[in-house]
């Protein structure tokens, strides 16, 4: 009889090309990842993996076999990865969710706060480092989930939209040009010089990405991956930085910045939750989506007070 596990260390394979990095995940040791492969070896009657140098390349056969297997793949690993009984209150499971630094500020805080109440065995992780590498990491299952600004167009991966962020213009109270103005022109806004805030693993304008609109070309002195510096720099400058209202009301309320609505229609910011097909049935995971549905409607809910 066939041996499903073995699907997933194959799985695993097809996207590391490592044994010690599958080994990593599965919680294995290399030799126990090379008996594994060699059983499918054994089954196949193929050498499945040859080693090129630092990595192992899969055959002619294994690439054939993982392409028609693929769309059925993912469900054999979904009842192979399914945590039977989770209960929230008696586990001691760690969630590890990759993130961005501007999500974490807004998610994180009160999503643990929440869980120590509800499950306060269960641990849930951010990790907003390596954002390019992310997205491997979710395939590969490292991750439970990702919080990102964008759904991915990977088959692979399912998307929810959590909540959306209304952006507006800030800019310091005393701004030379600006200063006695409620809201800004378009010429204002494009005359003016910018603080761009640009997530690394997105290459078009998050900005253009909102709007219908094709829009001229900002100047643009500074650009950032990060909300908390934009903000800092927009108040020790004359620079506008266009921002979510949520990130810029702690500077608004010290009075440090003040803003305006964006001079022309654009979407709001949305937050999505994207996570591999293969957790869909894990239990734990499924709590844990409800929790972050929770908390992002908490969230939402504070942009009308």
């Amino acid at each position: 009889m066939f041996d499903l596990n073995l699907l997933r260390t194959f799985s695993l394979m097809m996207h590391t090309r490592k044994v010690s990095q599958t080994a990593e995940i599965l919680g294995m040791t290399p030799s126990a990842v090379s008996q594994s492969l060699n059983r499918l070896r054994e089954h196949f009657n193929d050498h499945m993996f040859v080693r090129q140098g630092a990595i192992m390349v899969p055959t002619q056969v294994a690439e054939e076999l993982y392409r028609s297997m693929e769309p059925s793949l993912a469900q054999v690993l979904s009842l192979l990865n399914r945590d039977e009984e989770f209960e929230p209150q008696n586990s001691n499971r760690t969630f590890r969710l990759a993130s961005h630094a501007d999500i974490d500020l807004l998610l994180f805080a009160p999503l643990v706060k929440h869980v120590n109440v509800i499950a306060p065995g269960v641990k849930v992780c951010f990790d907003s480092c390596q954002q390019e590498a992310q997205l491997v990491n979710l395939r590969l299952r490292q991750y439970e989930a990702m919080l990102s600004i964008a759904p991915e167009p990977d088959p692979s991966l399912r998307s929810i939209e959590l909540c959306r962020l209304p952006l507006v213009v800030t800019y310091r109270p005393d701004h030379p040009r600006l200063q006695d103005s409620k809201s800004i022109s378009v010429e204002q806004f494009f005359s003016e010089q910018h603080i761009l805030w640009q997530p690394k693993r997105y290459t078009r304008s998050v900005l253009q990405s909102l709007t219908e609109e094709v829009l001229p070309e900002r100047h643009c002195v500074y650009d950032s991956s990060s909300m908390a510096t934009s903000l800092t720099l927009c108040r020790d400058s004359n620079w506008l930085c266009v921002t979510t209202m949520l990130h810029a009301k702690p500077y608004l309320e010290s009075k440090h910045l003040c803003f305006s609505p964006i001079p022309f229609k654009t979407e709001q910011l949305p937050i999505y939750l994207t996570w591999h097909q293969a957790m869909e049935q894990d239990p734990g995971f499924l709590w844990l989506k409800q929790q972050l549905i929770i908390i992002s409607g908490q969230l939402s809910s504070t942009l009308g007070e």
